[in-house]
């Protein structure tokens, strides 16, 4: 009976650690405040648990990450999370700063945990950071502090995951599938930095075949 009950709690661990659900990070057009609650309806019902906000043509996701939230849109954020936490749905804010950002610049890392720290008071418990679609270099100035653009990411990561007390987080790497791997998945160095140096409370997006022996 005993062990009956230990397989049913490590099968309950697993399901709820499992992430299986929509990322709403495509460009152009945002979906509406109503199509996002539809989705978080459909989502309970199939049986989905997580929904991340990344979309892409919103400037205070991507191109202007550094901006707060006006009043009128933390309204907007704090009821979206509300009715993804009553169907039962993680929602999970993203954050994509890779554009412009300088990672030894600490106003720079100052202004990512601000951000984070404001949507935290909307309800958000579930964070991520994405660093796709991005060129793989770094500027000078992180050059002399930075050995490559994966441990300038991968400091930055830590930094805001730890300041945040660590919750819920999610990183998307650069090199985020194989067909991005340079020369490859197995021999990337970018992607053992990757896996060797992000906290082991942070997990990985990954697109396609599995990231051998990373988290």
């Amino acid at each position: 009976m005993t062990d009956d009950v230990n397989k049913a709690s490590e099968n309950q661990n697993s399901s709820e650690n499992f992430h299986c659900g929509v990322v709403e990070g495509f460009y152009g057009r945002p979906w509406t405040t109503e199509q996002r609650k539809d989705l978080f309806e459909k989502m309970k019902k199939l049986g989905m648990n997580t929904y991340m906000y990344a979309p892409k043509d919103d400037f205070k996701h991507r191109a202007y990450w550094r901006e707060l939230y006006t009043v009128e849109e933390a309204e907007h954020l704090t009821n979206l999370i509300q009715s993804a936490i009553e169907n039962g749905i993680s929602f999970f804010y993203a954050l994509s700063p890779g554009l412009d950002i300088t990672y030894s610049n600490q106003k720079e890392v100052a202004c990512l945990k601000r951000k984070l720290e404001q949507v935290s008071q909307f309800g958000c418990t579930a964070f991520a950071l994405l660093f796709d679609d991005i060129e793989p270099d770094i500027s000078e100035t992180d050059k002399e502090i930075f050995q490559s653009f994966g441990h300038a990411q991968v400091s930055v990561t830590n930094e805001v995951f730890q300041h945040l007390s660590q919750p819920k987080f999610l990183f998307c790497p650069t090199e985020y599938c194989a067909g991005r791997a340079i020369p490859n998945v197995q021999n990337s160095e970018y992607l053992n930095t990757v896996g060797t140096k992000l906290l082991p409370g942070i997990d990985i997006m990954w697109t396609g075949k599995t990231f051998f022996g990373f988290h």
